[in-house]
């Protein structure tokens, strides 16, 4: 992973005399190859170790910091691989002596968990695409924007004055954005997409990955870095910051959402005194109302209905978090979120799927058990409405479960849709194509159908010239009936792979994707849990 992304920064355009490029890696355990001298000098990079991993990622960029001299420091995520125009795009704002910080948007090329677990890939926004692409803009015009640890510049002398990249806290992202701005700085957000990296597309480090953000943000309540406390902040700052403490407070109100309906099946409790009249006139209308406004204020960046999902889905683990970082705030250290592609089979993660389990189990039962004690005589309109929030939860709680298995896991690198003309050689014997999926290690093609009667042999040559990739021994690995060859790339050079990865992932401006209508999620999401994707489709 780190070797691909260092193959791409000799592609950036810029003058950069000046600037310390970095991407930064919080493992304990460092790649072997990473450590010879022989793989630094034919990647044109200078690796740094350190003896321990004391603070995490903040450690090792204090301890970079030291070893390095540029005035701008360009920092990205392992997992991150910047387009060709990155600079271009970004240093221009430091000409501005008040500018200490430039972030632009995280953008991904993997599906993460909940897509990819319930098969829908590409048929839903990015769950973060949300506060990438509005609400950080929003948050840019009272200079309350969030560093996120990645695909950002930031002025060497500004980190100075602050004393380097904050410890306190494990998320040192937001704790440098608060500490630079109290201390007077501008921090820029340039709403561009200028970098891709991995989603975690496990459920596992999915919902490790939230619980850290939000044990790391609740702990800057008890640090200098509280946005509530420390000098030099504005009133809009402080609302601004302030809000995404709110936020992460608020997975307590989601999970209290999923067992809420329990009170009334099993012990006779109305937490919502309304008649069926009252929710169908005031209820029903206010949550139209109130998708369509959503998609409306978010520039339809995220879906109001997969919104809730996924806060439903993070609600045991980040509510609990959120409890426990407020009683025993530094009681968890940091834990990297695991993002290599490896060859799996289908997996239940019954860490995380057990609460989702019990609370479908105690929501059936709680409906049995109302209907035994008479409840719809009783009390017909409470128990009419605690069954449709009970029915509700249980729609919500069987697609959790669905996210909960992991789907099988086949290709070691993600494929990306490409329709480029193609030629495999081999002897005397040529067959033209059209690429319909190409990765760092397979091209999967369609065959010209004056071409296929040939005789495929197991190994041949690949020719991709529009990319300029020419003699690529390859291994066909599958031919289907409808024309479509899967080969595997062997054998590439540095520069080919090179110009492989720069095609696949450093094209400026192809991280823009059209925004998806609120009918399209609603339907997305009512598929979803009758495919029973992960059962249907794993091997």
């Amino acid at each position: 992973m780190i070797v691909r992304r260092r193959r791409t920064s000799h592609r950036l355009r810029s003058r950069r005399e000046n600037i310390c490029l970095g991407w930064t890696c919080s493992c304990r355990r460092i790649p072997s190859r990473l450590k010879c001298c022989g793989a630094r000098s034919s990647l044109g990079c200078c690796y740094l170790a350190r003896p321990d991993n004391r603070h995490a990622k903040a450690g090792n960029l204090n301890h970079a910091l030291l070893l390095s001299d540029g005035e701008l420091i360009v920092c990205f995520d392992a997992d991150f691989i910047p387009t060709r125009d990155f600079l271009q795009r970004t240093v221009g704002f430091f000409r501005e002596a008040d500018v200490a910080l430039v972030q632009t948007p995280q953008n991904f090329f993997n599906e993460d968990a909940v897509t990819r677990n319930l098969g829908l890939e590409r048929a839903l926004e990015d769950e973060q695409r949300l506060f990438f692409r509005a609400l950080q803009p929003a948050r840019d015009a009272m200079n309350a924007i969030v560093c996120h640890g990645s695909c950002f510049v930031v002025r060497r002398s500004a980190l100075d004055a602050i004393g380097g990249i904050p410890t306190e806290t494990i998320t040192e992202d937001w704790a440098t954005s608060i500490k630079l701005q109290a201390a007077g700085y501008k921090l820029y957000y340039l709403n561009e997409a200028l970098s891709a990296g991995m989603s975690a597309d496990k459920c596992g480090e999915f919902v490790q990955q939230r619980s850290r953000w939000a044990q790391g943000t609740l702990q800057a309540l008890f640090a200098s870095t509280n946005p509530l406390a420390i000098p030099g902040l504005t009133w809009r700052q402080r609302l601004m910051h302030s809000s995404t403490v709110v936020y992460y407070l608020g997975s307590v109100s989601s999970l209290f959402n999923l067992i809420a309906p329990l009170f009334f099946l099993f012990f006779g409790a109305r937490l919502l005194r309304m008649t069926v009249t009252e929710i169908l006139f005031y209820r029903l209308p206010f949550t139209v109302g109130f998708y369509l406004l959503y998609s409306w204020l978010t520039r339809r960046t995220r879906s109001a209905v997969w919104t809730e999902f996924y806060e439903a889905f993070l609600a045991p683990s980040m509510g609990l978090t959120a409890i426990r970082s407020l009683c025993k705030p530094f009681g968890v250290g940091f834990r990297v979120t695991d993002k290599a592609i490896r060859h799996q089979r289908l997996c239940v993660n019954r860490r995380v799927a057990l609460p989702f389990f019990i609370l479908f189990v105690l929501h059936i039962a709680g409906i049995v058990f109302a209907l035994a004690m008479q409840r719809q005589y009783e009390e017909r309109d409470a128990f009419v409405i605690a069954t449709y929030f009970a029915v509700s939860n249980l729609i919500t709680l069987w697609l959790c479960l669905l996210v909960s298995v992991d789907v099988a896991q086949e290709h070691p690198f993600v494929r990306f849709t490409h329709h480029l003309p193609c030629l495999l050689l081999w002897d005397d014997t040529g067959l033209t194509g059209e690429t319909i999926t190409l990765s760092e290690g397979e091209v999967v093609f369609k065959a010209s159908e004056r071409a296929m009667s040939a005789q495929l042999p197991d190994k041949a040559f690949i020719h991709l010239p529009s990319i300029e990739l020419s003699d690529v021994p390859v291994v066909v690995r599958e031919v289907s009936g409808d024309g479509q060859v899967t080969v595997e790339l062997l054998g590439l050079t540095l520069a080919q792979r090179r110009a492989l990865i720069a095609h696949l992932y450093c094209r400026p401006r192809q991280w823009n994707r059209p925004p998806r209508s609120e009918l399209r999620a609603l339907w997305e999401y009512a598929r979803a849990g009758l495919r029973v994707y992960p059962l249907a489709e794993s091997p």
